[in-house]
């Protein structure tokens, strides 16, 4: 057909549709954000991000704004539970209450920065340099990328939270310093199976995650010396000789 033939060559003198990605300001910005180790890279090694289902875009936007959220509204979640809890609490369990919470959020931040900014654009370069150009191109579904990288997230945060965790288990009574230098040799070698399962198989990668639980689980020993004076100095306000114990 000579009309249809004209229609196509027309179509094909356009060449190909501009570009369309998943971080465009249309999409949202919160999305954007957490695509930018991909987007980066992606105008290097021309890979492209996809959605597969056709509602997956819109559950990819719903899942990122409600981790963002669940994130953002944590101090305003602590002040409604203080308002709540507050006027009940002795003082030094207001202390208690405001340094658990602030530290938590704290120490979970900055493990997320942490793994963001440094370690996630070498884990993602190493993987999209996997591709062979002309042959294995990279099509990342957006599905699958926010999972991998919410995952991530929640375990450089999670990883960072070691001091407080080592802090409750002080004032426990259920570690002690002591206890974490002897062991010293056993936690280098789990902090570098942790790090080699939750980072690319390169070595710069893991120790880039490696260094800095080194150096938390120095600071964890500060922190649990710290208490377990606090607990020695509550015993002995009620009484109690802790030595004895």
């Amino acid at each position: 057909d000579k009309k249809a033939a004209t229609i196509y060559q027309g179509k094909e003198n356009q060449g190909p549709p501009p570009e369309q990605t998943y971080y465009q300001d249309d999409q949202g910005q919160v999305l954007e954000l957490s695509c930018r180790c991909v987007r980066d890279n992606a105008q290097a090694k021309t890979a492209h991000m996809v959605y597969i289902g056709l509602p997956e875009l819109f559950f990819a936007q719903m899942k990122v704004s409600m981790y963002a959220a669940l994130f953002l509204s944590f101090p305003f979640l602590m002040i409604e539970i203080w308002g709540f809890a507050g006027p009940a609490l002795y003082k030094d369990e207001k202390l208690v209450f405001w340094g658990f919470g602030l530290s938590t959020f704290v120490f979970f931040t900055g493990g997320a920065l942490f793994g963001y900014f440094v370690v996630f654009p070498y884990g993602f370069d190493f993987f999209l340099s996997l591709s062979q150009p002309g042959e294995i191109m990279p099509s990342l579904a957006i599905g699958e990328y926010l999972d991998f990288t919410i995952k991530l997230f929640l375990a450089f945060g999670l990883i960072f939270e070691l001091p407080v965790a080592v802090f409750i288990l002080a004032r426990l009574g259920i570690i002690t310093p002591m206890m974490m230098v002897q062991n010293s040799r056993v936690a280098l070698v789990v902090v570098m199976i942790v790090s080699a399962v939750l980072t690319p198989p390169d070595p710069f990668t893991m120790f880039l995650m490696a260094g800095p639980l080194i150096v938390l689980y120095i600071i964890s020993i500060g922190v649990c010396f710290i208490g377990l004076n606090k607990k020695k100095a509550t015993l002995r306000a009620q009484g109690i000789n802790p030595e004895e114990l």
